[in-house]
């Protein structure tokens, strides 16, 4: 059996699918169009350490992702925030991530009594049925019939809407509640997964620790996959800016869903359901300054949708100095096309509005995903099944990445298994 894998990016999917792999008997090579591991969950190296430029927590119940962080001997944790600081009618509200009596008390004041019910049944329903709910079969293809047929606005209370419903839909991705459909948020929602954690050293470090155990071609962007008689025969590679004809049977795309098509020559049907898939683009810049900016009981702060700011947190929980901004949302993606400089200073400007910066800025770095986050779409399951079902009729071809299982860090494991599982067995 031909044991060569030829793996299409080197973000999370990509390099997980490529350790995996190996661990199977396999010989993955991966191509890499940038400089660096990490995709869009990346970093920008510094003399004395990194910038998270992308997705840098995850929960250590997600048994894929803490499997290789265990095999590469990484395991110095951080923990993340203790509440959620969210701006609400104008008033910065705290929500503990354990809410007691309190918290619930407040919450019914902020969000009315209806409102605080269906969060409620929400949450209920997301712990009850969580490991029912994929868009493969279940409970979450219920709720599509359900209640895809209007975003979670025509479904929900406004309050509700605008206040806990706008964190999740925008940090997960870069989506307003008008844009985002039930079935969507209760698949993302972060609730029974446990404490999320950061790495000590940085999702830089894991990267470039992951990324040095494999056969990694950097600066090399793929530009076809040749398919004949309905199987895998190569790919078109560009190297040093000549495209080159590699010969391989077997591929592995974990690029973002929307780059598929420059990819392959798709069925017309293929390429709707590919389209129905929305992806956002939001900015991250990443400050430190001279003092705290931060303090103990505020450490991240989600902005309402009258701010081009969508989410800013203490880079961790010692350094209160570090802020990352996120531009996101309907009005953050207006202000994404202004310099790096007038970018943080408008950052700077709203969060100084809620939170006063009195600090002089040490450094700081901006990275825009034009490419952006995924949000998934209405009936979700419906272009899943189509694009799987292609993918499965071209032999030799698997895809993994943040359209499939979910679009967390884990989630692009749990897709990059289910790829090598399907080559192992092949």
């Amino acid at each position: 059996m031909d044991k060569g894998v030829h793996i299409v990016g080197a973000g999370i999917s990509g390099l997980g699918s490529a350790h995996f792999l190996k661990k199977n008997g396999f010989s993955p090579i991966v191509y890499e169009s940038e400089s660096q591991p990490g995709g869009r969950a990346g970093y920008e190296k510094l003399n004395d350490g990194f910038f998270e430029t992308g997705g840098k927590n995850f929960s250590e119940s997600w048994t894929h992702f803490m499997e290789i962080a265990n095999d590469l001997k990484i395991n110095e944790l951080d923990t993340q925030h203790h509440a959620f600081n969210i701006i609400m009618q104008g008033k910065l509200k705290t929500f503990r991530k354990k809410m007691g009596l309190t918290e619930v008390v407040n919450m019914m004041k902020d969000v009315g009594v209806i409102g605080s019910l269906q969060f409620k049944r929400m949450i209920s329903y997301k712990l009850k049925h969580k490991d029912q709910l994929n868009f493969d079969e279940g409970k979450l293809i219920e709720i599509e019939k359900a209640y895809d047929h209007a975003p979670i606005t025509e479904h929900f209370h406004k309050k509700l809407c605008k206040g806990p419903l706008r964190m999740f839909s925008i940090i997960m991705g870069g989506a307003e509640p008008e844009e985002t459909y039930y079935s969507n948020l209760l698949h993302l929602l972060p609730f029974g997964v446990g404490s999320l954690r950061t790495f000590s050293n940085s999702i830089g470090n894991f990267f470039e620790v992951l990324a040095a155990n494999h056969d990694v071609e950097f600066n090399t962007p793929v530009r076809k996959i040749v398919i004949e008689d309905n199987k895998v025969s190569g790919l078109m590679v560009e190297r040093q800016g000549k495209q080159e004809f590699v010969a391989a049977r077997h591929a592995l795309i974990t690029l973002p869903l929307h780059q598929i098509p420059n990819l392959i020559d798709l069925p017309e049907q293929v390429k709707q359901a590919i389209e129905s898939v929305r992806y956002f683009p939001v900015a991250l810049i990443n400050a430190e300054y001279e003092a705290d900016i931060f303090n103990e009981q505020c450490q991240s702060i989600m902005f309402d949708d009258s701010y081009h700011l969508g989410h800013c947190s203490a880079n961790r929980s010692y350094k209160l100095n570090s802020v990352r901004f996120t531009i996101a949302g309907k009005k953050g993606r207006e202000a994404l096309q202004l310099s790096d400089e007038k970018l943080i200073d408008l950052a700077e400007t709203e969060f100084s509005s809620v939170l006063p910066i009195n600090s002089a800025r040490v450094r700081y770095h901006v990275k825009r995903h034009m490419g952006g986050l995924c949000a998934y779409g209405a009936h979700h399951s419906k272009a899943k099944k189509v694009i799987c079902d292609y993918v499965n009729s071209i032999q030799g071809l698997e895809i993994a990445g943040d359209y499939l299982e979910g679009h967390n860090m884990g989630a692009c494991l749990s897709s990059a298994k289910k790829a090598v599982s399907n080559f192992v067995q092949a």
